[in-house]
């Protein structure tokens, strides 16, 4: 419990850090195909999912990291848009492991909506169970910055 604590804190943090710190930074674990469209990681909270096999909403936060695109509008970088493959696990004890993969996209920089199969661990013996839902969340593109490539582009003139 303390673990899955400390690291959601630190996700928090990330996420603030993050949104607040908008210092440009070199590209990091991803690339620039022009100054406005880069693949890279990103991180994204889920805060609630709709199980399309039971009809029902579920709340709880649950952290993933993703991969993917994203576009950054040169005149309005508030508008950017996104698509990432993620992966998310809920492990715990009294609560069934539960590890979901979704196609998640992102739109005005923090809102992230998804789609994709959660796979629930059954008692020993049965087959894990596999439930799609629909994924609704928080997160950040991570990476370099827009400004990094023009002033690196620049530079190399």
């Amino acid at each position: 419990m303390i673990v899955r604590l400390a690291f959601v804190i630190g996700l928090v943090l990330l996420l603030a850090s993050s949104a607040w710190a908008q210092s440009p930074a070199s590209p990091q674990f991803g690339g620039y195909f022009t100054p406005a469209l880069r693949a890279g990681p990103s991180v994204a909270v889920t805060v609630a999912a709709f199980n399309l096999a039971t009809s029902q909403f579920s709340g709880g936060l649950s952290p993933g990291v993703g991969y993917g695109l994203t576009y950054t509008p040169p005149s309005a970088p508030w508008a950017a848009v996104g698509l990432d493959l993620y992966a998310s696990l809920r492990l715990g004890q009294g609560l069934p492991n539960q590890a979901t993969f979704s196609a998640m996209g992102h739109f005005a920089n923090y809102v992230f909506l998804g789609i994709g199969p959660s796979v629930t661990q059954q008692e020993s013996g049965k087959p894990a169970l596999v439930q799609w839902s629909i994924l609704f969340g928080f997160g950040v593109p991570l990476g370099g910055s827009p400004a990094y490539v023009a002033r690196a582009a620049e530079a190399g003139k």
